[in-house]
């Protein structure tokens, strides 16, 4: 059985030292020696450069572009998932998606621009010329996730995903907000809720019994708000994981 803990500010080593001490000093786990794995979710930076973004790093993004391939404008010229994707077909042929250019002005100074061709989207144009209820593909990308909650309230899947985002008071990001520059706490949230949706639902669906912690981050946690079987886990309103157990 897998656990989920989040640190904030605190060294692994120092969370396993504490649920090891006596019990009779009061900060000990009770049934610790039962936990045999665990995913360690801290607040070290999430994605190397700005190709990462809080879309393509949750995975909802990947349901974007197939949504927007499904479009009736873009099968016209057979386009597919990937030409929707700045990290593939659909990027800007000059600035190879990046949305910036670099002009030397020294040997080792570079000056760093606006992509003039795609105007920093980092898309190539022709796939901007395709829409979904009047918005393309970058457009969408500037939305900011509550925007974007209430645009994608008639898809299922992306509207929970956006909705879970929501709610762990991260609405203010934009999708294309890329993820080297999110604060420590704010890349600690989304790790936990990508390492919860992605990871682990199929496990979840098979647990005989579920306890869930909530109801949000850091201090506003602590309260069983939830528990039982993964089918009464399915039922139960106040659950944030049933909707996504199998």
């Amino acid at each position: 059985m897998e656990k989920y803990f989040s640190f904030s500010g605190k060294e692994e080593h120092a969370f396993w030292d504490g649920i090891a001490e006596d019990s009779t000093q009061g900060s000990a786990l009770y049934g610790a020696c039962h936990i045999t794995d665990y995913v360690y979710v801290s607040q070290n930076p999430i994605g190397r450069n700005n190709r990462s973004t809080v879309a393509t790093y949750v995975g909802f993004m990947k349901q974007v572009q197939a949504l927007f391939a499904r479009q009736n404008q873009a099968k016209e010229y057979n386009y597919k998932s990937k030409d929707f994707s700045f990290n593939s077909a659909g990027a800007c042929k000059f600035c190879g998606g990046t949305g910036s250019i670099q002009t030397a002005i020294s040997e080792e100074a570079f000056m760093e621009s606006k992509c003039f061709e795609c105007n920093g989207t980092g898309y190539d144009r022709k796939v901007l010329k395709i829409t979904y209820k009047g918005r393309n593909i970058a457009e969408i990308m500037e939305m900011t996730i509550a925007e974007a909650g209430e645009f994608f309230a008639s898809e299922k899947k992306i509207h929970s995903i956006l909705c879970e985002l929501e709610s762990l008071g991260l609405g203010y990001l934009t999708l294309g907000q890329p993820t080297p520059a999110l604060s420590g706490g704010e890349a600690q949230r989304i790790k936990l809720l990508k390492s919860l949706l992605e990871n682990d639902v199929v496990v979840l669906s098979n647990c005989h019994w579920i306890i869930e912690m909530g109801s949000g981050p850091d201090s506003f946690g602590g309260e069983v708000i939830a528990e039982g079987t993964p089918h009464m886990l399915k039922k139960n309103e106040r659950s944030r994981i049933g909707k996504y157990i199998l």
